[in-house]
């Protein structure tokens, strides 16, 4: 029987991914050999505090798991120590995996001081005796070596990944930082001419009195660059972690000062807009400017989703002592396999997006001591749920 088993477990632990087969594999030459009616190969959960069936050949009654303290699995556990069924489970336990079996052994898988489970070998016949004490001995030794090199090919495959995690988020945190450096130097170069614009815009609006059919298009002008000097101070505070000034305020009067930026682009791009707001002040400590941003970037991503129209629909209310802003699209959702990196810098889906929306919302978020929830529903849509701190 012994190169049978070494044979066989040499290819197990050659047998890659499907260990689970090999495992099987191997359990079956083992009752072959030891002429018993069952063999089953329990792996100890150290986690779990249990042992659970991983591989077995043979028929008749067979539990599928068994406690720290059940039945023979737990006995052998407790000492370390081969266990013989005569009749009776030692400890006066019970097994229901005895059940129709006349006669059990049962050998710690163990590998220099390390516990790996327990190798099970049941037989109907009750006088039936173990005639290859040492082949079982080296049968559950050998098991013990292929788990063990098993758990430490899946550490590894582990570490690897959480190492491309690191690399990637390196990689990531250098665009970031290099981003910074450029945004830095823009936010200056692009403020002035900003400044003039809005300067000259101010001035025509005071020249052109207020019947002119021009005054309309003059206060758009100042509006919007009032709106693109607060996303730059809003980007900056971002890229500087400079934290947010953060005063009572009303969670509904920012959320419906964010969507009047949008009228344009809900009528361009057919889009209804449905808000279903708390009846009360939701009272919130926020930085208005930033939870702004954050809203026009989620209420923007929502515009963009929905290319053929569609309706966006905004939800204020109160639970358990917090405030949530749900943003509501019907853009088709989001690929199921995107979702754990929508809120990654530079991840983006667009053809012209920068990937920087989510993120700054998000950052923005957690320097409010709230979160961000995806419910997502591919081929309908996704909600965003922002939760915050109910003040006062």
């Amino acid at each position: 029987m012994e190169y049978d088993i070494i044979k066989e477990v040499a290819q197990l632990a050659s047998s890659g991914p499907d260990f689970g087969a090999g495992l099987k594999r191997a359990a079956g030459v083992i009752l072959e050999a030891s002429r018993f009616d069952q063999c089953a190969v329990y792996i100890w959960d150290e986690e779990k505090r249990n042992f659970f069936l991983k591989a077995s050949a043979g028929a008749g009654a067979m539990a599928e798991s068994y406690g720290e303290s059940e039945g023979i699995p737990g006995r052998v556990k407790e000492t370390m120590a081969p266990v013989a069924f005569t009749g009776t489970v030692p400890g006066g336990r019970t097994d229901p995996g005895l059940a129709g079996f006349g006669y059990a052994y049962a050998l710690p898988m163990n590998l220099q001081g390390s516990f790996y489970g327990v190798l099970y070998l049941k037989s109907k016949e009750a006088g039936k005796k173990p005639g290859f004490k040492r082949d079982a001995e080296l049968a559950a030794l050998l098991l013990a070596l292929v788990i063990r090199s098993r758990n430490a090919e899946v550490r590894y495959s582990e570490a690897l990944a959480r190492l491309g995690e690191a690399q990637e988020w390196i990689e990531r945190t250098e665009k970031l930082m290099a981003l910074v450096d450029m945004t830095s130097s823009l936010a200056h170069e692009i403020k002035n001419p900003l400044v003039s614009i809005g300067g000259h815009a101010a001035k025509l609006k005071r020249h052109i009195g207020t019947g002119s059919d021009a005054l309309p298009y003059v206060e758009q002008m100042l509006h919007e660059v009032k709106r693109v000097e607060r996303l730059i101070d809003g980007i900056m505070r971002f890229f500087g972690d400079s934290g947010s000034d953060r005063r009572p305020d009303d969670i509904n009067e920012i959320l419906k000062s964010a969507v009047k930026f949008f009228d344009d682009d809900f009528r361009a791009g057919n889009i209804k807009l449905v808000m279903d707001l708390y009846h009360g002040r939701l009272p919130v400590n926020a930085d208005r400017e930033q939870l702004t941003i954050a809203f026009d970037n989620l209420i923007a991503n929502a515009i963009q989703s929905m290319k053929n129209g569609g309706t966006l629909t905004l939800t204020t209310g109160v639970s358990a002592g917090s405030v949530s802003v749900r943003v509501s699209d019907s853009g088709g959702g989001i690929d199921p396999a995107n979702i754990g990196n929508i809120f990654n810098p530079f991840f983006t889906t667009k053809k012209n997006g920068t990937g920087l929306g989510l993120p700054i919302a998000n950052s923005i978020m957690h320097r409010h001591s709230g979160v961000i929830e995806v419910e997502n529903e591919e081929g309908v849509g996704v909600t965003f749920v922002l939760k915050l701190p109910l003040a006062g």
